[in-house]
């Protein structure tokens, strides 16, 4: 984790031994305020956070994700498998 107080605010032992024995291709969280697009162990994890405008205006950098503000985040993609 980037954020250090982060881990005090999210997952727990259950999720992550439930995730673990799942295997997804992709995990969708939330909640945090911040964005997240990272692979771990061959899991995809994303949080597109919405935050508060107060929170868009002061750390806007903290909540971008994928390759455009403007457009959604591409998920998935039957084209590209």
């Amino acid at each position: 984790l980037f954020f250090p107080n982060l881990a005090k605010a999210v997952g727990s032992l259950y999720l992550r031994l439930r995730v673990e024995s799942l295997k997804p291709l992709l995990h969708v969280f939330g909640h945090t305020h911040f964005a997240w697009d990272t692979t771990l162990d061959d899991v995809r994890y994303i949080q597109a956070a919405l935050a508060y405008p107060q929170e868009r205006q002061q750390r806007p950098g903290s909540l971008k994700i994928g390759p455009s503000p403007t457009q959604p985040l591409l998920v998935y993609s039957s084209k590209e498998g």
